[in-house]
Order: structure tokens, then C-alpha cells, then sequence
């Protein structure tokens, strides 16, 4: 047997692997089974089934949103995962009757499926957001969410320096959009017709929000009102800087 032949039986192989990871989506399959969509780190998404769950009360619980270390079984090198346990650490997101706050974590969880790839920066800003979400404005965690995420995949400008003309923004001055780089622009670099705009006091926050942790941001003297323009503003930014469509910011907006 070649080396190569060797290398390939053992990709082959059925193999057992553990992942710390959380539950952000839970699907019925057929009359007893699931599949969860798992988020992890470095491994990104993995669709894994549990099996049983829907009609034995010794079967396997995963609660949705739920972190902890997964015990899974994968069959082949790119054949299908199934649970075989989880340690569970915490379980996130519990928004009652809040459906501003249920469709927020539908979003956060559409957007980590849709980019596939996980490394430790987006999984540990999933996790910040569903322990921010309990107990807070769903407004500011959005607005901060997203902020983030930009940050993370480069859709976002600094706010004090136009991307464009590399002009250093005025105090009191209201931002454009560019749709070629994605993100705010100087009123002359605005492609937009004003469609998109940032008033000065919102670009201040963001700012500010970007050089600290998500849980101190929360704590900034920041109106209702204020909070939930700005936040349906980076919705609107979400919506034309991400490449695909997302059907759950569409009932946001």
C-alpha cells in the first residue's frame, strides 16, 4: 500500500472528535430526530443530528443557544456528525416574549451560517451577545453586535477619516454611505444620495463604542431613542454590505 493510499484510508475513517461549540439553530427531522447547527471555533458551522430526541425523555437534550463541550461522531472524512454528548457550560438567550430580542438572535445565528467560517473573534462575539441580550436593550446590543461584526470582516471605516478622500471628518459633520467599500463616507464621497446617513452624534458613540468591550458600551449614557435609530441605521448598513440576503433582517427592518 502507498503512502498516499495509507493517508487516505485514514481520512477515511469514522472518527470521534469533541468541540467546544453552541446551538444556534434546531430543526425536526422526520418523527424523532433533530439536526442542531452547531457554531464553533475554527471549525466554523457543523449540521450535527441527535438522535431520538423528540420522543425519549432519556434521549439527549440540546437547548437552543446553549454552549458547552460536544462530543461528536463524524462517519468518513466528509460523511454526516451525530451528538454523542455535551458538557453544557451555559445556556444563552432566554427572550421570553420578546420578540424584538427572538428575532435579533435569529439574525445573529443566520448571519454566523451564512459566513460559514468561524474563528475565535466571531464565536467569542456570539457568545457576548447572547449573555448581553438577557438583560438589556436590544437596541444597544444590535447596534454593538454589528459593529463588531464590520470590524471583524473590514466593512468599517475608523469614523474619524474618510476611507475614500482619507479627509479627517469635522465635528458636527453628517456622514454618507459608499455602496462600493460598504461603509460611511464624507458627504462628497457619499454615492448614496443621502439615503444612508450618520448624524455627528451617532458617529461619536460608535466610536467610543469600538474601544471597549461590548458590556462596558451597554453602560454609555445613550437615549432609547437615540439607541434605536442608530441601530436600525447599522441594520440598514448590514443589509447593503452583506453578500447575501438574510431573511430574518428583512422582518427588522
Amino acid at each position: 500500500m502507498t503512502t498516499f493510499e495509507k493517508d487516505f484510508n485514514l481520512l477515511a475513517m469514522d472518527r470521534d472528535f469533541k468541540t467546544p461549540a453552541v446551538a444556534i439553530r434546531s430543526e425536526k427531522i422526520g418523527e424523532r430526530d433533530r439536526i442542531i447547527t452547531l457554531l464553533a471555533p475554527y471549525r466554523g458551522i457543523i449540521e450535527a443530528r441527535a438522535y431520538g430526541v423528540q420522543k425519549s425523555i432519556r434521549a439527549m437534550k440540546v437547548p437552543l443557544y446553549s454552549e458547552g463541550v460536544f462530543s461528536l461522531y463524524q462517519r468518513g472524512e466528509n460523511g454526516p456528525v451525530s451528538i454523542k454528548d455535551m458538557d453544557i457550560i451555559a445556556v444563552h438567550g432566554s427572550s421570553g416574549e420578546d420578540l424584538k430580542k427572538t428575532l435579533l438572535l435569529s439574525l445573529f445565528s443566520e448571519i454566523a451560517i451564512k459566513r460559514r467560517d468561524s474563528g475565535e473573534d466571531f464565536y467569542n462575539l456570539f457568545l457576548s451577545a447572547l449573555d448581553c441580550i438577557e438583560g438589556n436593550n436590544p437596541d444597544r446590543v444590535a447596534s454593538l453586535f454589528l459593529l463588531r461584526l464590520f470590524l471583524i470582516d473590514g466593512m468599517l471605516s475608523d469614523y474619524s477619516f474618510c476611507p475614500e478622500c482619507g479627509r479627517e471628518y469635522k465635528g458636527e459633520e453628517v456622514l454618507g454611505f459608499s455602496s462600493s467599500l460598504k461603509c460611511p463616507v464624507c458627504a462628497e464621497c457619499d454615492d448614496m444620495d443621502g439615503t444612508l446617513i450618520l448624524p455627528p452624534n451617532a458617529r461619536r458613540y460608535l466610536k467610543r463604542a469600538m474601544d471597549v468591550s461590548m458590556e462596558d458600551a451597554l453602560g454609555f449614557n445613550i437615549s432609547d431613542y437615540q439607541i434605536e435609530r442608530i441601530a436600525r441605521y447599522m441594520l440598514r448598513v448590514l443589509k447593503e454590505a452583506f453578500p447575501t440576503r438574510l431573511m430574518t433582517l428583512d422582518l427588522l427592518l
